[in-house]
């Protein structure tokens, strides 16, 4: 493989590494309806 066509799937593999590490750096917040999920019994 040429070093064009490996750049695509570098360039697709440093995508996925960035999108992961924001995503676990977010804080996700659904609001007052994480509260009322909890079992009613």
């Amino acid at each position: 493989m040429d070093f064009l066509t490996a750049l695509a799937y570098w360039g697709m593999a440093a995508l996925v590494v960035i999108n992961a590490i924001i995503v676990l750096r977010m804080k996700v917040d659904i609001g007052d309806r994480a509260e009322d999920t909890s079992d009613p019994t």
